[in-house]
């Protein structure tokens, strides 16, 4: 019987010493379990305030986007009233243009010069002889203003 217990006492140790191995290795995994979930409530609270950061960021962006918008409806305003005014002012200038070459072509008239029909190079050959000259200044000009004036005319 002696033996018996002997043998029930080494069984019992030796299952002691297994319970408390598999003890050990449970406190170790809830341990590392604990630990891998705090890393994931981290990276949870990470995450929730990277999304809330970029959301933020996407409001902005989305704030500026509509400025830009507005910003480019009001040049595209101004652009077209600028076309507006442009093609009046060359529809302005065309009209300028116009009764100068008539009030060009009377003068030329009056003064007596002629040129061909369409022939600008005569006219431009007019200009130079004029400007080469020799015009006396009337009483109380100078001859600049006399050079100046021909040039006006032709």
């Amino acid at each position: 019987m002696e033996a018996g217990r002997e043998a029930v006492r080494t069984e019992l140790e030796t299952v002691q010493r297994k319970m408390s191995s598999l003890d050990d290795e449970y406190q170790k995994k809830c341990r590392e379990q604990q630990a891998a979930l705090e890393d994931r409530a981290i990276s949870e609270r990470q995450a929730a305030e990277q999304r809330r950061h970029l959301e933020n960021t996407l409001e902005t962006a989305g704030a500026q986007l509509a400025e830009v918008r507005v910003e480019l409806g009001a040049a595209g305003g101004r652009v077209e009233a600028l076309e507006l005014e442009l093609g009046g002012t060359e529809s302005a200038r065309h009209d300028a243009e116009w009764k100068l070459a008539t009030v060009v072509s009377a003068l030329r008239r009056t003064v007596g010069i002629t040129t061909p029909a369409g022939d600008h190079a005569g006219a431009a050959d007019e200009r130079r002889a004029a400007r080469s000259r020799s015009c006396s200044p009337r009483k109380g000009q100078s001859a600049s203003f006399s050079v100046m004036f021909h040039d006006d005319l032709f």
